[in-house]
Order: C-alpha cells, then sequence, then structure tokens
C-alpha cells in the first residue's frame, strides 16, 4: 500500500541465453479501483440477500401485529364503562407502541423487491426542490442549506412515497452531521451519460442517462472502518437516538426505481452522497384505492393463517357482521359459490393458489362483489396489477379495528 492506493507486485527470474540468471523483473499493478469495485459488488449482494430474506419474515410480523391489534380493540370494545376510564389509556398507548413498531417494520417491508411496480411520471427536480425548501424553514442559522439544479425539468418514473425516504434519509443524515457545530449543506445535479468508467464503478446500473443529484456536507464525516457497515439495517453511529434504518431503506427505495447510491466521505471534512435514478418517462400511472362498512353483512374470510382469521372474525362479529373463514384460496372460491358473501377479505400471500388468481376467479364467479385485498406487502407487483385488473379496496397488514370498519363502511355506504 503505497498514499492510500494498493498495488499487486509480481516478481519474474530473468535469464540470458544460456539460461544464466542474471537479474529480476517486478511488475507492480495498481488494483485500487478493482478492490473498491468488488467490496462494492460485496455490499450489493448482502443488500440483495437481505430483501430477499426479508419478506417472509414482514409478513409473518404483520400478522402477528395485526391479531394483539385486533386484541386491543376488543379489549376496549367489550369492557363495561365503569372498567374502561380506568384502562382505556393503557389500551391506546399499547395501541400507539404496536403502530409505532408496525411502522418501523413497514420501513423494513422496502427490502422486498418489486421490479414491476408502476411508478409515476415525476419531474425530480422540482420534487427535491419542495423537499429542500421545505427543510429549510427548521434549520437553524448556523446551518446554510443551498440549491444549485438546472432550471429544466428533468422526468423520471418514480413513486412517490418511496421517492419520500430516500430524501428524507439523506437530508436527515446531512443535517444531523452539521446541527451541533454548524456548516454548510450543498444540494446540486447533473444529468449523465454513461461511460466504460462509469459502468465499470458502478455494475449494478446500465448503459442509459442518468440524473445525478448530490447532497454534500460540511460535517462530521464517517470513520473509514464503519464505511461498510452504513447500509447494513440497525447500524447506527449517530450519539442521538435512530433506528439505523435510513440508509438501508433509501437504497432498497432507489434500487426499486434503477438506481444506486454513492457515498464518499472524509472525517473533519465532510460527506458526499451521489443519488443516481435513470431519466425516463411513461404515462402516468392512476391509482383507485377506495375505502370503508355495514350491519349484518356477511364476509368471507379468506387467510391461511388460523390466528389471523381468528381476530379478524372477532373484529367482524364486534362490529356487526357475520364472518365465514376459509383457510386456502381454494377452500375460499367453494364457499365464496356457496354462500354469496356482500363482501370477500382476500389475504395476497396464501400457500396454494396465489392471491391475484383467487381475486380473478371469484371477480368470474360474481364480478359485483366488492373484495379487500388485506396483504403485509402494499407495494408488490400482484397488488399494482391486480389495481390495473379492477382492485378498489386495499386494507394494508397490520390494521385496526376502526381502519377495518372505515373501510366496509364505505363499501356499504353506512356512517361509521
Amino acid at each position: 500500500r503505497i498514499d492510500g492506493r494498493y498495488f499487486e507486485h509480481s516478481f519474474f527470474k530473468i535469464f540470458d541465453e544460456n539460461k544464466k540468471h542474471i537479474g529480476y523483473l517486478i511488475w507492480s499493478n495498481d488494483i485500487t479501483d478493482h478492490l473498491k469495485i468488488s467490496e462494492r459488488k460485496r455490499q450489493l449482494l448482502k443488500h440483495e440477500f437481505l430483501e430477499r430474506f426479508s419478506s417472509q419474515i414482514f409478513h409473518k410480523l404483520n400478522n402477528q401485529f395485526l391479531i394483539v391489534m385486533a386484541d386491543a380493540g376488543l379489549i376496549r370494545r367489550k369492557l363495561p364503562r365503569d372498567c374502561r376510564i380506568k384502562v382505556l389509556n393503557h389500551i391506546i398507548e399499547l395501541e400507539d407502541h404496536l403502530l409505532e413498531v408496525s411502522e418501523t417494520v413497514q420501513l423494513l417491508s422496502l427490502f422486498v423487491r418489486s421490479p414491476k411496480q408502476k411508478y409515476e411520471n415525476i419531474d425530480i427536480i422540482e420534487f427535491l426542490e419542495s423537499r429542500v425548501t421545505k427543510l429549510m424553514e427548521s434549520l437553524p442559522d448556523s446551518v446554510e442549506l443551498s440549491i444549485e439544479l438546472p432550471d429544466s425539468s428533468v422526468m423520471i418514473n418514480g413513486y412517490p412515497s418511496l421517492l419520500d425516504k430516500i430524501f428524507e434519509a439523506i437530508l436527515d443524515n446531512a443535517v444531523r452531521a452539521v446541527f451541533d457545530n454548524g456548516g454548510r449543506i450543498v444540494v446540486s445535479g447533473e444529468s449523465i451519460q454513461p461511460d466504460g468508467i462509469f459502468l465499470m464503478n458502478y455494475p449494478e446500473l446500465n448503459d442509459v442517462p442518468y440524473f445525478k443529484i448530490t447532497i454534500a456536507d460540511t460535517g462530521i464525516g464517517i470513520e473509514k472502518e464503519k464505511m461498510s457497515k452504513i447500509f447494513e439495517p440497525f447500524f447506527s453511529d449517530w450519539a442521538k437516538k435512530s433506528r439505523g434504518l435510513g440508509l438501508p431503506v433509501a437504497m432498497s427505495a432507489i434500487r426499486h426505481h434503477g438506481g444506486t447510491i454513492d457515498i464518499q466521505s472524509t472525517v473533519g471534512v465532510g460527506t458526499t452522497v451521489s443519488l443516481f435514478f435513470p431519466i425516463r418517462t411513461v404515462e402516468k400511472q392512476v391509482k383507485k384505492v377506495l375505502s370503508a362498512m355495514g350491519e349484518g353483512n356477511v364476509i368471507l374470510i379468506i387467510d391461511d393463517d388460523d390466528y389471523v382469521r381468528n381476530a379478524l372474525a372477532q373484529m367482524l362479529e364486534s362490529l356487526g357482521y357475520v364472518p365465514i373463514s376459509a383457510s386456502s384460496g381454494s377452500e375460499g372460491i367453494e364457499l365464496f359459490g356457496k354462500n354469496k358473501p356482500d363482501v370477500v377479505l382476500l389475504d395476497m400471500v396464501i400457500p396454494d393458489i396465489k392471491g391475484e388468481e383467487v381475486f380473478k376467479k371469484l371477480k368470474e364467479i360474481e364480478p359485483d362483489c366488492p373484495i379487500v385485498v388485506s396483504t403485509a406487502y402494499a407495494q408488490i407487483e400482484s397488488v399494482e396489477e391486480l389495481i390495473e385488473n379492477g382492485v378498489e379496496y386495499i386494507l394494508q397488514k397490520p390494521f385496526t379495528i376502526n381502519q377495518l370498519s372505515e373501510i366496509l363502511g364505505k363499501i356499504f355506504k353506512v356512517g361509521n
């Protein structure tokens, strides 16, 4: 290693025409860039493993949250009035804590890959400027924030909620880095046409035009030995409390957009974060997600988890509905044909038949029956495809008894 760069040395013996050893040839090769690319590939592979590993865990966690939240809501409704006042605050606190944990799980669920997700056509410059302008209002005088973006529009295929997560995480880190001692944050952008060197440095990207957003701060910087951990879930080096999910979620969210994040940092100098978004334009996708409830109507629950079915049945009974349950897609289709329910509550992750296939078969039997898609994955491709095929009602797990009441109420046009 010389001046921060790494070299690979090869030694060869040199012989004359009489095979007499006359010296050595030393061949030195600078492998610094190769090592950086190999490390980047290693981090990407690790991140991809986390994405794949996460999906089933988050589905199970959301089901458990739903069960506990259902129990809390049912306890609140069934308590006698004289007891309700004494314990109501505790129940409300329990529900609040569960929702807070659920939000963490929802952030983690962004690791679930969604390669066919439908995006909107978004002016990334206008989107970013609105977020930065809002941030400026809350900064102390010791922090200077400036915007150096092109005047023209740059359109990308984007999903607003994911873009919010990306910019929220990066800008929050920049503010934290300069907050205590003051400093400067600069937000800039430029269009890039990849060349061979660019594609070698970012093997996860393609040969298409990108818009590069740079967020640079003059803050405390990141220690070199910690750089390899910054995209790991729950890793945090901040003195103040942090969930350690900002950068992992941002990386996963930008990968859903076909982009990537690059971070360069020096302790005592500052950190520069580069965000790469592919420049594309598509027709704006319009999603219709309705919500709502009614009295004495029959609701068919299709869910493979026994505890979830039981919790949902109790919630529906307490709201005045008549629940019937199926533990598989095939059983659900059979019960649907026999009982003609008023509404179906369909879980998207069931073992025997894909949720989207069950949805299509139910619509073939009775096109006018409202089907509420209940899922822990609000952004996976199956839900997005169903929206295109006519899904009007989506209820994301975990949900409260009031949220269930609201969506059913809108379906039956009855007040809550």
